[in-house]
């Protein structure tokens, strides 16, 4: 998951002659998108990860909010041996205490739910099968969520750049920025932007206040913009934001602009924690969105079942392309680098298939011993 981040954001200003224009940015707190599920903020670890279960590893993944662990890794996942914990061959060296066993240690006290990726590229049906028996029946670990194979489109290894060993680099404060935008049971509402550079997206907590983050997708121009609000009358005054930006190595939290103005720095996310007016919260609760239409489904002459949308866009019918949507908590036919939600309208993205955000070694480093 790519990550933008805000510095200290600077408040409410008006442009200056040859500036670029207000981007204006609407949101709809009457109208729901959908429940912020328990499960919706997770990570990918890796089993070559030898210091992923360190005492400040996991306090970091808790005090991130993350409930979600995906093992055992991305493209190496479609060349590991769960039963042997061993790669490719056998003949490459992995660290002893990154086995399933040891990893579902981690997740218990990382209080997260583990997400299993079963070996596509070199496994067996059977290997898969023995695994859920052996999770579930032998050890009752109770895991629900299990995938076949990692981005099964490309069956490949894709190389990655990581920073050093406990470093929480930008993935990581994505998720925090995720979590100080939303809690499990928070509602997210309708949200719109003018302008493309920058996105916007919405929760309603439970205690009525309203949460709204701004990406600044620019890496050279600041953006102002110009907020409106519909089912929810922000209180007046300076307002509470968390940011983020390109080169910092936190969370800022600080008062800055108003609820109806903001400037954004390049390359970064800002979310406004904003209180309601006096008298005003719980006065108007969210209703439900409409339902999308879902895509026709078209069958091949040969029987293959695909969308609509697939087809006439030359994709191979009744088969996963890199940019296809998970319908639901989990594709079962694997997740390239981000597992997307989409029955809750597409906001909250699990980094699932990029680097652990805690560190990371290359899967592909991993040396004979």
């Amino acid at each position: 998951m790519a990550v933008l981040a805000a510095s200290a954001g600077v408040g409410a200003l008006a442009p200056s002659a040859g500036a670029a224009p207000t981007v204006g940015i609407r949101v709809d707190a009457g109208t729901s998108l959908g429940t912020v599920p328990s499960s919706g903020f997770g990570l990918n670890t890796g089993y070559g990860d030898e210091h992923m279960g360190s005492a400040k590893a996991t306090s970091l993944m808790k005090a991130a909010g993350v409930r979600q662990l995906r093992y055992p890794g991305g493209s190496g996942a479609d060349d590991y041996h769960w039963k042997t914990h061993t790669y490719g061959d056998g003949s490459g060296w992995i660290p002893s205490n990154t086995d399933f066993d040891h990893f579902m240690a981690i997740a218990k006290k990382v209080g997260a739910q583990p997400i299993l990726t079963a070996n596509y590229g070199s496994g067996t049906p059977k290997e898969a099968a023995d695994w859920v028996k052996y999770a579930n029946v032998d050890k009752g670990y109770g895991v629900k969520y299990w995938e076949i194979g990692n981005e099964v489109y490309g069956n490949g290894h894709y190389g990655k750049c990581e920073p050093p060993r406990d470093t929480p680099f930008p993935t990581y404060w994505g998720i925090r920025s995720l979590t100080a935008l939303a809690q499990p049971g928070d509602t997210m509402v309708k949200s719109s932007s003018r302008n493309s550079s920058v996105a916007v997206h919405a929760v309603r907590s439970g205690n009525g206040r309203l949460n709204v983050m701004l990406i600044n997708k620019s890496p050279q121009n600041a953006a102002q913009v110009s907020l409106s609000y519909a089912g929810f009358t922000p209180a007046a005054g300076a307002v509470t934001t968390v940011s983020y930006a390109k080169g910092d190595t936190s969370l800022t939290t600080a008062k800055r602009g108003t609820a109806g103005a903001q400037k954004l720095p390049p390359y970064s996310i800002t979310t406004l924690q904003l209180k309601p007016a006096s008298g005003t919260a719980g006065a108007d609760k969210p209703s439900p969105a409409p339902t999308p239409t879902a895509a026709t489904p078209l069958v091949s002459a040969a029987g293959a079942t695909g969308t609509r949308a697939q087809a006439e866009n030359g994709a191979p019918v009744g088969r996963p392309t890199p940019s296809s949507s998970p319908s639901g908590p989990l594709a079962s036919t694997g997740v390239s680098n981000a597992v997307t939600y989409s029955a809750l309208g597409g906001l909250l993205v699990i980094a699932a298939g990029g680097v652990l955000a805690l560190r990371g070694r290359r899967r592909r480093a991993l040396h004979r011993r």
